[in-house]
């Protein structure tokens, strides 16, 4: 009998091996049938189970046999591979783990136990157990490569690279290998090794193109090559129509090209195609996000949630979303989330910029997850094209300073800077503009256009080309207008074209990054002690750092009633990006309308869903939601026009109000600001002295509240103010372009000095 039972079994065995998965799983039941007891019949009938996708019925088995044999290795091993396979990502850990206890030298279980991990976005726990597996396989250059990815995904760079040292001149590399060491090389930054590794793939042969030829494409894009990028992901989608990833990474191609309609189709396609593919809906967020369709984007992104997408990536642009449309149905849980996110995989410039908007963190937490990003990007751009040396500059009477932006038309950018362009000295400077960004025919890119001694369009540049440009021009300063928002390119700074670059004005932080000098602040927004957070050395400008445009244009007059406002009663404004505005934020603004019952609060609408999000929390907080007023987007000159019309303006934190504050202060309307924990949440501070009025900075939500309702009860003084605001307009150093300009370029001057002496970045005043 038990000869028989080892027959029938060993029978089975073959049939799985063979691919024969009905017929073994029918061996094994006659096992089952006649032995019970027996956990390896058991077994294989999972196996069988598992292959013929009867997965529930695998699991199942596998517990049978586990009940039988609690210590069976394999049987743990499986079981979470059939989890795995369920996306049940949690029991499969636990399967693993539990098949490393009964055998510790089961190095495939702590394999697959450190890949589960790595999937559901845990970088170091998954950095440990591949760690274990590489170790307990020594030979296996498959597992370092792995044990190297954890480890670059959980930031830990230097123990990263000492797993793949050598191992790319292994001899009998497969296919497979050559791809995992792409991987891995590409996530430490090693950007030739990595493409040579996906290259060795794809000669191998003994892989799945589509999937090398999708990763390779990621590679040639994140290093700026985009042309080649889209390429790359085309061959991919020939290779595998069904490569669902592949289509959509290069529908996110096309939109980096500026190809909407085609960015568009695609992933409508893939959504039709693959609806219950997480990953094709993440890459759906994305393309709308980048359109605006803010609460399509949500949507999406919940989808690839609900899907299984448990990534941080995904997780943190559904929170940018939420808060995007004030949102706030899981707002403390979303951000205590957020700040316990550690790590380096902050792929999108978006995520960095996100951050700032969320509360509790401050200098010390952004520049820690910011500096990774930077360091990445530095290696990713090696080796550097920048001029070396203090001798390498040419000697010419005039210095060359490059400004880089996507921003130059009609954007907060070109309304602040449009008037130091053209103010520039001439006689001392020659004035550059890179423009990577779209030319929408407007006034104002016609009017930067001519602002510049050059101006050149680059949108149509990869990264690398165009700081090949700005290096064979020999910019002797690079002003970096970008940093980390929205449609930045930073790795074309990352190349280092020019000798001495500059952090300015469009991200209010440290880029973190090595390839940038200086930031341009002043005393208020980067004090002297949060130095050590910035990897920029301060370059600070007297009164404020925000330039403005004295020759901004306002529009006719309006009335209240025009925009839809009461003739009688204060009017409380917040033209604020709704990310900006907090649950906390909105609390002391609520309390303030029932503590004023005349007073009304005017706000922005740039979808409806944010004026139904902030209508429903008003109500929850006992103020009538009619008492909020939702103005539409306008053309710049008209914005200013109403905006005249406002009573007061009320700051947000812990992202101050930048240019909104300045064009609020232009056209007559006092701020009340409260100075937060960050460069952005120091702003407003910096605007309201730099504009005389000091007196409505505050340092805490308290005061700030507690000003604002003795504002609301004296209007004579807020009369005052804005009489004040409005007599001081014409001298303040917040608006005196000409006197700024004269100012910024004694910086440059300086900075130019001091490295013309082959000294290295300082403070600089």
């Amino acid at each position: 009998m038990a000869s028989e039972l080892a027959e029938t079994i060993g029978a089975a065995l073959e049939d799985l091996q063979r691919g024969q998965f009905h017929e073994a799983a029918s061996r094994a039941q006659r096992c089952i049938d006649a032995h019970p007891e027996n956990a390896d019949a058991w077994h294989l009938r999972a196996m069988a189970r598992r292959e013929l996708g009867e997965l529930e019925g695998a699991v199942a088995d596998l517990e049978q046999c586990l009940r039988l044999e609690p210590a069976n290795s394999m049987a743990w091993l499986h079981l979470g591979q059939v989890h795995a396979r369920q996306r049940e990502l949690k029991q499969a850990c636990d399967a693993y783990a539990r098949a490393a206890d009964a055998d510790p030298g089961n190095a495939e279980a702590c394999f697959w136990h450190g890949r589960c991990e790595l999937e559901a976005g845990r970088a170091a726990a998954a950095a440990m157990w591949l760690e274990r597996a590489a170790r307990g396989a020594p030979g296996a250059v498959l597992l370092r490569a792995w044990a190297a990815l954890a480890l670059a995904r959980s930031g830990r760079m230097t123990e990263a690279a000492a797993w793949l040292d050598g191992i790319e001149e292994a001899a009998a590399c497969d296919g497979e290998t050559w791809f995992q060491l792409g991987r891995a090389l590409a996530a430490t930054g090693r950007v030739e090794r990595a493409e040579r590794a996906y290259r060795e793939a794809l000669e191998r042969g003994d892989v799945a193109r589509g999937a090398v030829l999708n990763n390779l494409g990621l590679l040639l894009r994140d290093s700026g090559r985009r042309q080649e990028a889209a390429g790359a992901l085309r061959s991919a989608v020939a290779a595998d129509s069904g490569n669902w990833r592949a289509r959509g990474n290069l529908a996110l191609a096309y939109l980096e090209q500026g190809r909407i309609g085609n960015a568009q189709r695609e992933v409508d396609a893939l959504n039709r195609e693959f609806p219950d593919a997480a990953g094709v809906w993440a890459a759906s967020g994305v393309v709308y996000e980048r359109q605006d369709r803010i609460d399509a984007a949500l949507t999406a992104y919940q989808r690839a949630i609900d899907l299984g997408d448990r990534s941080p990536a995904v997780r943190r642009a559904r929170l940018r979303m939420a808060q995007s449309l004030c949102d706030w149905r899981s707002f403390d849980e979303d951000r205590d989330w957020l700040r316990q996110q550690e790590g380096s995989d902050y792929a999108d410039v978006l995520d960095l910029f996100g951050l700032m908007a969320v509360p509790g963190l401050t200098d010390a937490d952004l520049a820690e997850r910011t500096r990774p990003v930077g360091e990445r990007l530095a290696r990713t751009a090696s080796p550097s094209l920048a001029r070396q040396g203090p001798a390498a500059a040419p000697p010419r009477t005039r210095l060359r300073v490059a400004y880089l932006s996507g921003d130059f038309h009609e954007h907060a950018t070109a309304w602040l800077m449009a008037g130091v362009f053209e103010l520039h000295d001439r006689n001392g400077f020659e004035i550059i503009a890179y423009s990577f960004g779209p030319d929408d025919g407007s006034t104002m890119r016609r009017r930067l256009e001519t602002a510049f001694d050059r101006f050149h369009d680059v949108s149509a540049l990869d990264d690398r080309a165009v700081a090949q440009r700005i290096a064979d021009d020999g910019i002797d300063i690079l002003v970096d207008l970008k940093g980390y928002t929205r449609g930045a390119r930073p790795l074309i700074a990352a190349y280092r074209p020019a000798p001495i670059q500059v952090n300015y004005l469009g991200y209010p932080g440290t880029m973190g990054a090595p390839f940038m000098d200086y930031l341009i602040a002043d005393r208020i927004v980067l004090p002297r002690e949060q130095f050590a957070h910035f990897s920029e050395r301060a370059a600070w400008l007297p009164g404020t750092y925000q330039c403005n445009d004295r020759a901004r244009e306002v529009g006719a007059p309006t009335t209240r009633a025009e925009q839809g406002l009461s003739e009688a009663g204060p009017v409380l404004c917040g033209f604020h990006n709704p990310y900006k505005v907090t649950p906390t934020v909105f609390d002391a603004w609520c309390r303030l309308l029932r503590d004023s019952p005349d007073a009304v609060l005017w706000l922005l609408e740039p979808v409806p869903a944010v004026a139904a999000n902030l209508r429903r929390e008003a109500e929850q907080r006992g103020v009538d939601p009619g008492r909020l007023v939702f103005a539409p987007r306008l053309r710049n000159p008209e914005h200013l026009a109403r905006l005249a019309l406002a009573d007061l303006f009320l700051d947000t934190l812990p992202v101050n109000a930048h240019t909104t504050a300045s064009d609020a202060l232009w056209v007559g309307v006092p701020v009340l600001t409260c100075t937060g924990e960050t460069f952005a949440g120091r702003v407003g501070a910096s605007l309201l002295a730099a504009a005389g009025l000091s007196e409505l900075v505050t340092d805490s939500l308290e005061t700030y509240e507690a000003k604002a309702q003795e504002l609301l009860e004296n209007p004579d003084r807020l009369a005052e103010l804005k009489m004040r605001l409005n007599e001081q307009r014409d001298h303040c150093r917040l608006f005196d372009t000409k006197g700024f300009t004269r100012n910024l370029e004694r910086l440059y001057r300086a900075i130019w000095e001091r490295h013309r002496a082959g000294l290295p970045p300082a403070p600089i005043e």
